[in-house]
């Protein structure tokens, strides 16, 4: 609860992004094949968003009844990597969004609250490539587990760094 209350204190994406990082898993789902794909050596914990440099330009207030969005990529400390090998869940990327940090949505991705009104982010985790890379985004199923990234292969995840874009959304 300290670190809810700190959220709110100041504006911070780090201890946001810890928070929801903590509070929402993401693992790699069942397939049929008999190989899967871990983050982290399938040891779980948790991992920290870094504020990162944002090089766009100015991104200003919208009118009443508008709204702009931005996306930059976030670092994690200590760094994540997928390993695929012997077992049983398969290649696909899955999530589960903590009910409590679920506060809306937008093209079925899960949007977070931030101590800001009218200021939302939403979480894309994907493999850390110049063109984006394999991943999806948390999505707003707050009861099981849903796919966000499908693949019937460990070509897209084996051996690849993770890494996170943040969607902030101004309204």
């Amino acid at each position: 609860m300290r670190m809810f209350n700190f959220i709110r204190q100041g504006f911070n994406v780090k201890g946001t992004m810890a928070f929801a990082m903590a509070s929402a898993l993401l693992t790699l789902s069942h397939s049929c094949w008999a190989d899967e794909c871990r983050m982290n050596n399938g040891k779980g914990g948790t991992t920290t968003l870094i504020n990162s440099d944002y090089s766009g330009g100015t991104v200003r207030l919208p009118p009443p009844g508008n709204y702009a969005s931005t996306l930059f990529n976030v670092n994690l400390t200590p760094g994540i990597q997928a390993e695929c090998g012997m077992g049983d869940d398969g290649f696909n990327l899955v999530s589960q969004t903590n009910p409590t940090l679920l506060m809306g949505s937008s093209y079925g991705r899960a949007m977070f609250e931030t101590n800001i009104p009218g200021i939302y982010y939403s979480v894309r985790v994907h493999t850390a490539e110049s063109d984006g890379g394999m991943g999806g985004y948390f999505a707003m199923n707050t009861t099981g587990w849903t796919t966000v990234a499908s693949s019937g292969k460990s070509d897209p995840w084996d051996r690849k760094w993770i890494n996170t874009s943040v969607q902030i959304y101004i309204d």
